[in-house]
This record gives structure tokens, sequence and C-alpha cells, in this order.
């Protein structure tokens, strides 16, 4: 498999693990606690809350930053983890606005996936490109000085 192909399997997979573990956890709320979600939420539960966005996008940017190590310098797997961790939650929030356009409740859970993940996988390749840009300018800077 070319460096590239594995580059992008890599970022498929986590950013599907991610959505995955997201949605999950969604539907578990709704089904084992639907009255939890009407009513206001507590100190607690905004720290759950949180938790719930924070801890499975970190988990699975430090994955990435590991998986992706193997293979590039520690520079573009920074980039890439960093982006992934970021736009990951901001990701699925846009696929949820979106996903009402698919129609009928299958459609709409496999658009908030693919919108999700195709998001996800578009900007940490866009990180991992200007990082690359930069390197790139930086060794023509050096070989250019006399």
């Amino acid at each position: 498999m070319t460096k590239t192909l594995s580059l992008i399997a890599v970022l498929l997979t986590t950013s599907s693990i991610a959505v995955t573990c997201y949605l999950s956890a969604i539907f578990f709320v709704l089904a084992v606690a639907p009255d939890a979600v009407r009513r206001e939420p507590h100190g607690v539960q905004w720290i759950g809350f949180l938790a719930w966005i924070i801890v499975p996008a970190a988990a699975l940017a430090w994955w990435l930053f590991k998986k992706m190590q193997q293979t590039y310098s520690r520079r573009i797997a920074r980039a890439a983890a960093f982006a992934f961790g970021a736009i990951t939650p901001v990701s699925l929030g846009v696929a949820f606005a979106v996903s009402p356009l698919a129609g009928g409740f299958i459609g709409a859970m496999v658009a908030t996936f693919a919108v999700a993940v195709l998001l996800t996988v578009a900007v940490c390749l866009f990180a991992i490109r200007i990082v690359r840009w930069e390197e790139e300018a930086q060794e023509n800077s050096t070989q250019a000085q006399p």
C-alpha cells in the first residue's frame, strides 16, 4: 500500500471510530435516560457532557499521532492529531445540522456518519498539506542562502 493510501486509511479508520463512539453515546443517552435530555443540566451533567466530547477525541488523537509517527515526521503527525482532536466534535455538529436533508431516520444517520467522517478527514489532510508546504518552504530558504 502506498504512503498516501495508508494515510487515508488511518484517517478514515480513526474518524469512523470517533463518529461511532459519539453516535453510540447519543443513542445510549436517548434510550436509557430520555428524561435527562429534557431537564436543565446541572454541574455534574456538564462535566459528563464535556468528558463525552473531549475523551474520545483526545484518545483517538493520541492513537492517530502514534500511528502516523511510524510513517511520517513528528511534526506532520502532531499537526494531523491536533486537527483531528479539534475538528471531530465540530464536524459532528455540522453533520447533525446537515443530516435532516437526507430524509428519514436511517438516511439522517448515514448522512451524519458520512459528513462527519469526510469533513474530519478533509481537515486533517489540509493540516498535513499546510505542514508539508511549510517544510518545503523552509528547505528551499535554507538552500537559497549563500
